[in-house]
């Protein structure tokens, strides 16, 4: 088998403008996941790998998880460390990455519990959200406009998976808007509104977080009914996009849960 060591072949070169460029990405629907976990992960998922790449180093788990991705049809390439290094957006390459088709996850009916992200531009901020919306049960994520791509590089390894589970979607704020109908939908601001506490989180409900520098939008504010703040002792002024949504989607999640226990409950 051929391998590869010139960065101007033309897999090579997708693969790079892949990890440097939004519209690319938006344009080829494909994005591309490093590491072991990752592909593990992808490979787990069930999902179509239409490359990957990998050096002569591989272990034991890369190399099961690379055959089963190529068992599925993606093209298994060797490469040399020096190319799979340009390929890579990190300084140490695991030995591994692949090249996927953007998931097209379906929300599950009925739709009850999403959250839009409004101009978080911070590719580490949006990547620990989505990790966080996956671990508390959202439903489906929302990116406005002004949000940092879904499938940046930074966005994907900060996910840890995330991408693979749960469904995502780039929305204006008309189709948001006509999504959220009937939603009680929720501004999460900084000390101002209502506390995360106080608020009866049963029911069809959307939680908008805004970015950390600007805070939400004009049209979030139009869309939300009210807001919701993370109560706190200290003098920190606020709290970074990640860490806020991390906080807010755990107790929103357990108070729903609470809720839906007690229903059931109520009718046994």
């Amino acid at each position: 088998m051929e391998i590869i060591t010139s960065r101007t072949n033309d897999k090579v070169r997708l693969i790079r403008l892949l990890q440097e460029q939004r519209k690319i990405r938006e344009r080829e629907r494909l994005f591309v996941v490093e590491g072991t976990r990752l592909v593990e992960e992808a490979a787990a998922a069930g999902l179509k790998a239409r490359m990957i790449l990998h050096d002569d180093h591989l272990g034991p788990r890369e190399r099961s998880a690379l055959n089963r991705l190529a068992a599925a049809g993606g093209e298994a390439i060797e490469v040399t460390p020096e190319i799979l290094k340009y390929c890579s957006d990190t300084e140490t390459p695991a030995g591994v990455l692949a090249v996927l088709d953007w998931p097209e996850l379906p929300p599950p009916e009925p739709l009850e519990w999403v959250v839009v992200a409004d101009g978080i531009t911070n590719p580490g901020n949006l990547g620990s959200l989505l990790r966080a919306a996956d671990a508390f049960g959202v439903q489906l994520v929302v990116l406005a406009p002004g949000c940092v791509d879904a499938f940046n590089p930074k966005v994907v390894r900060g996910g840890m998976g995330a991408h693979l589970r749960l469904p995502i979607r780039m929305l204006d704020w008309r189709a948001i808007g006509a999504l959220l109908a009937g939603f009680q939908i929720w501004l999460a601001e900084a000390r101002e509104g209502k506390s995360v506490e106080a608020v009866d989180w049963d029911g069809r409900t959307a939680l908008i977080l805004g970015g950390e520098a600007a805070g939400p939008g004009e049209p979030a504010r139009a869309l939300a009914a009210g807001s919701v703040h993370i109560p706190m002792s200290g003098k920190i002024e606020s709290l970074n996009a990640a860490v806020a949504g991390g906080i807010l989607l755990y107790e929103i999640s357990r108070k729903r849960n609470v809720s839906t226990k007690s229903t059931k409950s109520t009718e046994s």
